[in-house]
């Protein structure tokens, strides 16, 4: 599994932050949000599938938000898109595993839902094809 934030992949440079560059630490709180996120919900989405008997190898999470200008600068909106990669994944079964997360098991999905909207979408990648499916809104 790979989770994005933003345009950061890998850790978050909490300790490596400087007076100089205060913008570091603010994008290093709102990657840990939007990590958090996408990592519950990939894992969700991956244990999901495989009691739905689905071979996924597991997803690529990329999570956007965009935050509130003034204080304290709460997420307006977070889009989470999912490539799920595998063999012969069923598409409802995919959709279904997103909405499970997102409604039951998802404890950061929870936190965030009255804060923000949530937008999900996903893309099937399977053998060298794709398959495109909408995005659902919460």
């Amino acid at each position: 599994m790979l989770v994005h934030a933003g345009d950061r992949i890998g850790r978050l440079p909490l300790d490596d932050c400087s007076a100089a560059d205060a913008s570091c630490c603010a994008r290093a709180k709102q990657d840990g949000i939007t990590r958090q996120l996408g990592g519950c919900a990939a894992v969700d989405v991956v244990d999901i599938l495989r009691q739905k008997r689905q071979r996924a190898s597991g997803p690529r999470v990329t999570v956007r938000g965009e935050q509130r200008e003034e204080y304290p600068r709460a997420f307006e909106w977070i889009a989470v898109h999912y490539d799920v990669r595998g063999q012969d994944i069923v598409e409802a079964a995919v959709e279904r595993a997103i909405t499970l997360s997102e409604e039951k098991y998802c404890s950061v999905a929870a936190t965030l839902r009255g804060a923000a909207t949530i937008t999900t979408s996903f893309t099937i990648v399977e053998e060298g094809s794709t398959i495109q499916a909408p995005n659902r809104r919460r």
